[in-house]
């Protein structure tokens, strides 16, 4: 029951779609603005009339009025045409078969011969052949004489257009060095013609790399801001760790502690934590013993190289090294630590 229902309603629906379509169809030339033009027409029910329609499209999709809209179709359009136009005239100005044969037989025998064999001909050469493949009379004396001449010339030619495309080519590539010296403008410069083989004139070029190094000192500046937070943090961890430590909370827990190594060796097992919100490394641990009497015998420390997350906490056994074998009592504590 529900599939028939839903296609009763698509066979009600389908036909509104279809003339929307073809209305937009009608409406627009573009496929941007055709497609966006029937989906408004199918989720609206509010009636356009057609100049509203076309404004109300055209502003959506290119943010100016229809007839703008259709002008720069029109013109992109006909851009495409010259500039398709143009490269097939080029083809042809270059192509051995165009350039030597305007009877239709003749340019196909041409191309036949070109396709079945990778050599290279001269013009005479190819002239002959495309005769010889045609029955027709070979090339005499005169007919010879003029065809070499004729080549001579498109050689000459052809290789006026490749100097200077190619000297058009060379003042391309030292446009960057001709407007900027070294520095941050012209390797702007430089990256520009690298990402994209666009030709720009010398105020575009200027205006492109201003706003390149504009974008580029700005994500600099904001590198150096997030590098000196990082480093104001790294040094505000550093002096709370500092001021734990001078207020005696440094989180270290003396478990036990022990003579070992003919009662000349201190060892000693406790329970560091990390009472800052940084990570810390190189626990640096002192330890004054003291004898029987009270006396103080000496000093031992000695660098822990572990690390500790932000308030972790974990046991450890280190030895101190060599101490007074009359030591008695110790007090052992934190005196440095690294961040990170």
């Amino acid at each position: 029951m529900r599939l028939l229902y839903l296609g009763a309603l698509c066979c009600l629906i389908s036909p509104a779609w279809a003339d929307n379509s073809a209305r937009c169809a009608n409406l627009f030339t573009d496929l941007s603005a055709r497609a966006t033009c029937a989906t408004i027409l199918n989720m609206n029910s509010q009636e356009y009339s057609d100049d509203a329609l076309r404004d109300k499209i055209s502003q959506m999709v290119y943010g100016v009025g229809f007839a703008e809209m259709e002008a720069r179709h029109a013109k992109r359009e006909a851009d495409e045409r010259a500039a398709a136009a143009a490269e097939a005239a080029r083809l042809q100005q270059h192509d051995q078969c165009h350039r030597l044969f305007t009877d239709a037989g003749e340019r196909e025998a041409c191309k036949t011969l070109r396709m079945l064999s990778m050599s290279q001909r001269s013009d005479v050469q190819m002239v002959a052949d495309v005769r010889a493949r045609l029955g027709k009379a070979p090339v005499s004396d005169d007919e010879r004489q003029t065809i070499v001449q004729a080549e001579a010339e498109y050689k000459k030619s052809a290789a006026a257009v490749a100097r200077a495309e190619a000297e058009k080519q060379k003042a391309e590539e030292q446009q960057c060095q001709r407007l900027y010296g070294a520095g941050e403008e012209r390797a702007a410069c430089d990256t520009l013609r690298l990402l994209s083989m666009r030709t720009r004139s010398d105020d575009q070029m200027r205006k492109e790399v201003a706003e390149r190094v504009a974008q580029l000192r700005k994500e600099k500046s904001g590198q150096e801001r997030a590098q000196q937070n990082a480093q104001r943090g790294r040094a505000a961890a550093a002096a709370e760790l500092d001021a734990k430590l001078r207020q005696g909370s440094t989180g270290f827990e003396l478990l036990h502690w022990e003579l070992g190594g003919f009662g000349s060796v201190m060892l000693v097992r406790f329970i560091l934590q990390n009472n800052t919100a940084s990570p810390q490394k190189d626990f640096v641990i002192r330890c004054d013993t003291h004898g029987e009497s009270g006396t103080r015998l000496g000093a031992v420390q000695k660098t822990l190289y572990q690390s500790l997350a932000p308030k972790g906490r974990r046991s450890f056994d280190l030895s101190l090294g060599f101490v007074n074998s009359q030591s008695a009592r110790a007090a052992c504590s934190v005196v440095k630590s690294v961040p990170g």
